[in-house]
């Protein structure tokens, strides 16, 4: 059964260029009256940006609030001048990994970390891509950026060298997508 829950107020905590912190006074399924503390942010996008020899772009950075090294695939989120999703995925891709792609596919999405948060994330497929050598990566950003055959991502995350969870939820709905567009084209 869906219970939803009331805002009765919303308060902004905290803000920066990332994200808002906002506490809402809440009225929960049961009628107990509450706070419930979440983060804000815009959509973000996560990029396949794969090649024509089945090999995909990842990235890794330093990730502050775990103190340790990421591998991930390309990501971010929507902003301000941004047209709408696929604009920032374009944009993403170039800036962290400096290439452009002839052909984008849009083919799922999900919730970030829907306890925490309400971005969503919408999944795409880059191919045909252009090596641009151009990539400009936020001022918060300091990446190292590889290409890996699929095989080879697959057995870094089972080894635990990928454990970021928007890279492995991209991840394994990639895997499904390409296997159903497999199937089809067999049809």
């Amino acid at each position: 059964m869906h219970q939803e829950w009331q805002t009765m107020k919303s308060n902004e905590i905290h803000k920066n260029p990332w994200y808002r912190l906002v506490q809402d006074d809440v009225v929960m399924p049961s009628g107990q009256v509450g706070k419930y503390t979440y983060i804000d942010r815009s959509a973000g996008v996560i990029i396949i940006a794969l090649t024509p020899g089945k090999e995909l772009y990842i990235v890794g950075q330093y990730r502050y609030p775990v103190r340790k090294f990421s591998w991930e695939l390309p990501m971010g989120a929507l902003e301000s001048g941004d047209e709408d999703i696929l604009a920032a995925a374009k944009r993403e891709l170039l800036e962290e990994v400096g290439v452009s792609a002839g052909k984008w596919t849009e083919f799922g999405h999900f919730d970030f970390c829907n306890g925490l948060c309400n971005q969503e994330a919408y999944i795409f497929v880059a191919e045909n891509l252009n090596v641009e050598e151009v990539n400009n990566p936020a001022y918060t950003e300091f990446l190292t950026m590889k290409k890996v055959p699929l095989v080879e991502v697959e057995q870094m995350i089972s080894r635990g060298e990928i454990s970021n969870a928007p890279t492995l939820a991209a991840f394994y709905r990639y895997q499904l997508f390409a296997k159903n567009r497999h199937t089809n084209n067999l049809n």
